[in-house]
């Protein structure tokens, strides 16, 4: 089934639509959880970013590698220095592919979501032992610690 198509000053307004609704989908999510810990419960919970951004690391990372080898595009040993090859093509094919497209999505948020739960499993174990304002310091680092190391890491990105 093909998307319809409205475009306006060269922009392809339903594919917009898609893509900021995705956008605001996951924001809104995040957004929502910490409403409810810091404003409901009063409970601030600073490593979040720690659970969010390593399974999105994780799923971003695997998404686009598993798309290729399904689909046998030639990585050329290199999947990093040819990613915009790669995923130009996976992109083209998973346009023809809806039902590929969503059980790569569906397997990539599974991914994700059991990725943060082992390192909110994880993060939780040192944790159990600490007053609220160590917990917070505790959270706060590793997750600017996670961050800093998902800059670095290469073989990730």
């Amino acid at each position: 089934m093909a998307l319809p198509q409205a475009v306006f000053f060269g922009v392809d307004l339903v594919k917009f639509g898609i893509d900021f609704v995705n956008f605001y989908a996951l924001y809104l999510a995040i957004s929502l959880t910490l409403n409810l810990e810091a404003g409901y419960t009063g409970v601030p919970n600073f490593g979040k970013v720690l659970y969010v951004a390593g399974g999105a690391a994780v799923a971003g990372s695997l998404s686009g590698r598993l798309a290729a080898y399904v689909y046998g595009i030639n990585t050329h040993g290199d999947y990093i220095t040819f990613n915009a090859q790669i995923i130009t093509q996976v992109n083209n094919l998973i346009a023809s592919d809806p039902v590929f497209a969503t059980e790569l999505v569906l397997l990539s948020l599974l991914i994700a979501a059991l990725i943060g739960a082992a390192f909110g499993y994880l993060s939780s174990y040192p944790a159990i032992r600490l007053r609220e304002d160590y917990l917070g310091m505790l959270l706060l680092a590793v997750a600017q610690f996670f961050q800093i190391f998902l800059r670095g890491f290469v073989p990730l990105v």
